[in-house]
C-alpha cells in the first residue's frame, strides 16, 4: 500500500509542475499570436489549444516511447484512455463551467459556425479507424494529415477574416520565444513521472490502465484548459475559450493520437475503447448543437456536468464487470 501511497504523491506533485510548465508555454504562445495580429478564436484554436494539449502530447509521446522501450501495452492504453478523457472533460466539465460562469454564454465570431462540421468529421476519424482493434502507423499518418489540412483550411479562412501582421519586429517576440523554451523541460520531465506513476497505480490496484487515463490522468492533463477557458470568461474573451475547447478536442484526437500511434502502434481494449469512444462523439456533438445556436444558459452548462457525472458512473460500472 505504501508504493501507491508514493505513486499517488508523484502522479500529484508532476501534474502540479505539468500544469505550471503548460501555463507559462501558454502565456508566451498566447501573447506570441496576439502580436502578429490573429483572431481570438484563431488564437484560442491553433495557438492556446496547441499550449493547453501540451500536457497530453508530451504525456502521449512519453508513454509511447516506454511502450516501445518496455513492450508493456500498459502506457499506450493509458495514452488513448488520456486523450478520449481529455476530450470529454473539455465538451463536457471545461464548457459546462464557462457556461456556469458567465450564466449565459453567448458566442461569436464568424470563423467558429463555418468549421463546426468538419470538427464532427475529425473527432469519428479515429473512431472508424480503431474499430479493428488497433491503430496502426498507417491510421497515425491519416490523423495526422487530416489535422494538418484542416489547420490549413481554417487558417485560409482567418487570413480572409482576420487582420493578419506581416512584418512584426523579431525583438517584440523574443521574450515570448524564451519564455516558451524554459517550459518546455518543465513539461517534458513532469509528464515521464505523471505517466509513470499512473500506470504504476494501475498496476498495483489492479485497475485497467486504459480507465486511469481515461479518468484520473484526464482530469490532471486538462487543468490548464480549465484555467484557461475560466480566465477567458471572467476577462471578456470568450471566443479564445470556445477556440481552445474546438481546438484541443481536434488536436488530443488527431495530431497527439497520431504521433503517439506513429510512434507505437496501439492495440486496443475495445470493450473499454467503443463506450468510451461513443461517448466522446456524443458529448462533442451536444457541446457543437449549443455552440451552434450561438448561446449556452447556465442549465445547459449543469447539463453538459451532469453528462460528465453519468459518464464517470457508467466506466465505473464497467470496470467492475
Amino acid at each position: 500500500m505504501s508504493v501507491v501511497i508514493t505513486n499517488l504523491i508523484i502522479l500529484l506533485l508532476s501534474g502540479f509542475f505539468l500544469v505550471l510548465g503548460a501555463d507559462v508555454a501558454i502565456k508566451s504562445i498566447s501573447s506570441f499570436a496576439k502580436k502578429l495580429g490573429a483572431s481570438e478564436y484563431f488564437i484560442g484554436f491553433v495557438v492556446v489549444a496547441l499550449g493547453t494539449s501540451t500536457p497530453e502530447l508530451i504525456t502521449a509521446i512519453t508513454g509511447s516511447l516506454e511502450a516501445v522501450k518496455t513492450f508493456n501495452s500498459a502506457f499506450s492504453n493509458v495514452v488513448v484512455g488520456n486523450l478520449i478523457g481529455a476530450n470529454i472533460l473539455d465538451v463536457t466539465v471545461v464548457l459546462g463551467i464557462m457556461a456556469l460562469f458567465a450564466t449565459k454564454l453567448k458566442i461569436e465570431g464568424e470563423v467558429i459556425g463555418k468549421t463546426l462540421f468538419q470538427i464532427m468529421a475529425l473527432v469519428s476519424l479515429p473512431i472508424i479507424l480503431g474499430f479493428d482493434g488497433m491503430l496502426s502507423r498507417i491510421d497515425a499518418l491519416i490523423l495526422i494529415l487530416a489535422f494538418l489540412l484542416y489547420i490549413r483550411n481554417l487558417w485560409k479562412k482567418e487570413a480572409s477574416i482576420g487582420k493578419l501582421e506581416k512584418d512584426v519586429p523579431l525583438r517584440r517576440l523574443i521574450k515570448d520565444m524564451l519564455l516558451f523554451l524554459i517550459s518546455v523541460p518543465i513539461i517534458i520531465i513532469s509528464a515521464k513521472y505523471f505517466v509513470a506513476s499512473a500506470v504504476s497505480v494501475a498496476y498495483y490496484l489492479n485497475i485497467p490502465a486504459f480507465l486511469v487515463g481515461l479518468t484520473l490522468v484526464s482530469i490532471g492533463t486538462t487543468l490548464p484548459e480549465l484555467s484557461v477557458e475560466t480566465r477567458s470568461v471572467l476577462r471578456g474573451h470568450k471566443d479564445i475559450g470556445f477556440g481552445d475547447i474546438l481546438g484541443s478536442v481536434v488536436v488530443n484526437i488527431t495530431l497527439v493520437l497520431g504521433l503517439a500511434a506513429l510512434i507505437s502502434p496501439i492495440k486496443i481494449n475495445l470493450a473499454l475503447y467503443s463506450t468510451s469512444a461513443m461517448f466522446m462523439i456524443t458529448s462533442v456533438f451536444i457541446a457543437i448543437l449549443f455552440i451552434d445556436k450561438k448561446v449556452i444558459t447556465w442549465k445547459e452548462g449543469l447539463g453538459l456536468l451532469l453528462i460528465y457525472i453519468t459518464f464517470l458512473m457508467s466506466q465505473g460500472i464497467l470496470s467492475i464487470a
